[in-house]
């Protein structure tokens, strides 16, 4: 399955098949992905999915991120996602947008969204605390999400 635009992305599908390659674990628990624009995208699929990024957000992945994230909110037995941006070292406006559209598009859905921002992460600290109604913590643990 791929997603429709520029750029071609391979997504799960329902009987864990990932572009070739197998699902980590008996279930489908973890894979990961590279995104355009050098993003790496990896998986922790649990009651509380972890998506962990590293790279920078821009223009050249801000749609697919969005889209890959929705649907892994979307999959069944996920109660919430937390976002891991300890790897990012870029945020462009269009990621802050698509950060925000994933906030309100999973909260309209019943599931929680938190952000790890390491704490001396200073820019990118400060804005996402200016826009208001993001869950922002400092760390896995502090999310809850370790493994």
């Amino acid at each position: 399955m791929s997603v429709p635009g520029r750029h071609s992305l391979p997504l799960p599908d329902r009987t864990g098949g990932h572009g070739g390659r197998e699902w980590v674990g008996s279930a489908v628990e973890a894979w990961e992905t590279s995104l355009p624009g050098g993003l790496l995208l990896t998986v922790q699929r649990a009651p509380v999915a972890v998506v962990a990024l590293a790279g920078e957000i821009d223009l050249a992945n801000c749609l697919e991120l969005e889209v890959v994230v929705t649907r892994v909110a979307a999959d069944p037995g996920v109660e919430g996602v937390v976002v891991d941006l300890t790897g990012v070292g870029f945020l462009a406006a269009c990621g802050v947008r698509c950060l925000t559209g994933l906030r309100m598009r999973l909260a309209a859905g019943g599931h929680p969204l938190q952000l790890v921002v390491a704490p001396d992460a200073g820019s990118l600290r400060r804005v996402l605390a200016l826009i208001d109604g993001f869950d922002i913590v400092g760390s896995l643990a502090e999310a809850g999400a370790v493994r």
